[in-house]
């Protein structure tokens, strides 16, 4: 992904940030991306997957260490209101340690429970 003014729209609306422990498990092949809808299984556009990108050092067992993945979808998501690219810090950029950074997204809000619409939230850098 880049910086290119002229073709940025349709680079990150291929692209989509996710956590790494959402795909460690499975293959491209057997995932959508839904988006442009709060909820998880109803309404937005889907796309299916072509790419799956973990962080290199990624690791199960230091479960939120390097929790980061690129997914790659096989058609770009039309962009309007309801769905819009995110904007990207330079390469390169440390983040004081306590700094917060936004977060969105569906999934387990508890070891139990799972949400099925969107949540977001801060989460602290160190």
């Amino acid at each position: 992904m880049g910086a290119d003014c002229r073709t940025l729209h349709y680079k990150v609306s291929t692209w989509v940030l996710t956590a790494a422990h959402c795909t460690i498990s499975f293959s491209a092949s057997s995932l959508l991306v839904r988006a442009g809808t709060a909820n998880r299984y109803v309404g937005g556009v889907t796309r299916r997957v072509s790419l799956v990108k973990e962080h290199s050092q990624y690791n199960i067992g230091a479960r939120w260490n390097n929790d980061i993945a690129l997914i790659r979808v096989s058609e770009a998501f039309p962009l309007g209101p309801s769905i819009q690219p995110i904007a990207l810090a330079p390469s390169g950029l440390l983040l004081p340690e306590g700094v917060y950074t936004r977060v969105a997204g569906w999934g387990a809000t508890w070891v139990t429970v799972t949400c099925n619409i969107h949540q977001g939230g801060g989460v602290g850098s160190y």
